[in-house]
């Protein structure tokens, strides 16, 4: 009698390689989703946070904080009302936040360390408006018709939203998890 050699057949190692292969499939665009999801997160909870630090200084100040420049200058585009990045106003000389966190959506710039910080506008006596880039990597909005007492929106949410016709959206998962639009909130 012959001896049956223990051991797998090469179609049942080509089945279990397109098994694996077709898990792998599947697994990793949810893991990727899941890091753009987590990001999000984060940068939702970030902004939530700065929130609080800009409406403590209010209170402390009766004005909202300046937007800086890329090099910490404030940044002025009209009297009382500043565009650009958070910035050190609300640290020194009295911390109400104890450090400004980066925009998880951006890259990190070791010579210019605000471009990588959270964008924000303020119009010093009545509102604010703080943006992430988002999953896009994508700066969709302009947040200078929200500040500034000469844009089409001057601090009315609606008619921001409304002001591209269908062209930007709000940030939302339910589009695709790198969709357009951006993060944000806005104040009070």
């Amino acid at each position: 009698m012959l001896r049956r050699k223990k051991g797998f057949t090469l179609i049942e190692l080509l089945i279990v390689v397109a098994i694996i292969g077709i898990l792998a499939a599947i697994a990793i665009p949810n893991f990727l989703e899941a890091q753009t999801r987590a990001k999000v997160a984060r940068a939702k909870a970030e902004i939530r946070n700065i929130a609080v630090s800009l409406e403590t200084y209010y209170i402390d100040n009766n004005t909202y904080p300046f937007a800086v420049d890329s090099d910490g200058t404030p940044a002025e585009t009209e009297p009382e009302c500043s565009l650009n990045f958070v910035g050190w106003p609300l640290t020194t000389p009295i911390s109400h936040q104890s450090s400004i966190p980066n925009d998880p959506f951006k890259k990190v710039d070791p010579t210019a360390a605000f471009l990588s910080k959270y964008r924000l506008g303020t119009c010093y006596l009545e509102f604010w408006i703080m943006t992430s880039f988002g999953p896009d990597l994508d700066l969709d909005m302009m947040e200078t018709d929200y500040v500034s007492p000469s844009g089409t929106a001057f601090g009315e949410i609606r008619l921001y939203l409304n002001q591209f016709d269908g062209t930007y959206m709000e940030y939302d998962p339910t589009n695709g998890t790198i969709s357009d639009g951006d993060v944000f909130r806005t104040g009070p």
